[in-house]
């Protein structure tokens, strides 16, 4: 979860995550690169006549500034445009997790196989907590998800536009009324993972805060088989 003072991205936790930063890395990088270039040839064309001699006058310099930024867009839009087609691949799903945004709670259906769990999630009252929670972040009932293997999230609304982001895991999917999104999901530790709603749903939209407790498969076939029902 994100710290006081904290200027950069959370600890990646799933493929997604990953991808995100190293093209966020990659991008920046690129940027202060372009940004120091810049201020070096503004500064020697300021303090030095012959510089500026040859910036006017050579057509070099001139299809040099036009043919590297070019390279430069060539060279990003690659690593962008996959990782575009990545977080939107879907890598047959062990699972599937349809969550509805409500005003203001999350409802969930988490289905495996010939299993179903149903429940609502909603923030934890600040005078029901205990030592180590997190005020506003806490919930009731957590979302259990299998590790090390591929999810299928679908989003949905009840009534108007919410989303549910967990920014460890790199997911963030709008639930819009009247629409199933989908997003592939898979999380690569054990652990619990905190987001909240990031769309601007109504007065108590800070109110709608996600938990997801991450084990291992083994565990989460004994959650399921404990509280799940079976499908008809």
């Amino acid at each position: 979860m994100s710290l006081w003072g904290q200027i950069g991205y959370q600890d990646a936790l799933s493929p997604e995550s990953c991808r995100i930063q190293w093209a966020y890395d990659l991008m920046f990088t690129t940027m202060v690169g372009i940004l120091v270039v810049v201020l070096g040839g503004l500064f020697s064309v300021v303090m030095g006549r012959e510089t500026y001699l040859i910036v006017v006058r050579k057509e070099w310099v001139e299809f040099l500034w036009t043919f590297v930024p070019i390279c430069i867009l060539a060279n990003l839009s690659q690593p962008s445009i996959l990782l575009l087609y990545k977080l939107c691949e879907m890598q047959s799903p062990l699972a599937t997790v349809k969550c509805v945004g409500h005003q203001w709670y999350w409802s969930y259906e988490v289905s495996d196989g010939g299993m179903i769990v149903k429940f609502d999630q909603y923030m934890k009252p600040e005078d029901s907590l205990v030592e180590g929670e997190y005020r506003l972040l806490e919930v009731d009932k957590r979302l259990v998800l299998p590790c090390k293997v591929w999810l299928r999230m679908l989003t949905a609304s009840e009534d108007v536009i919410h989303c549910w982001t967990v920014p460890c895991l790199g997911v963030k999917c709008d639930a819009v009324p009247g629409r199933l999104n989908e997003v592939p999901m898979s999380i690569s530790l054990p652990g619990v993972y905190y987001g909240q709603c990031s769309e601007i749903c109504g007065a108590n939209h800070s109110f709608m805060p996600i938990v997801v407790e991450a084990v291992m498969p083994s565990f989460y076939d004994g959650w399921l088989s404990a509280v799940g029902e079976e499908i008809e």
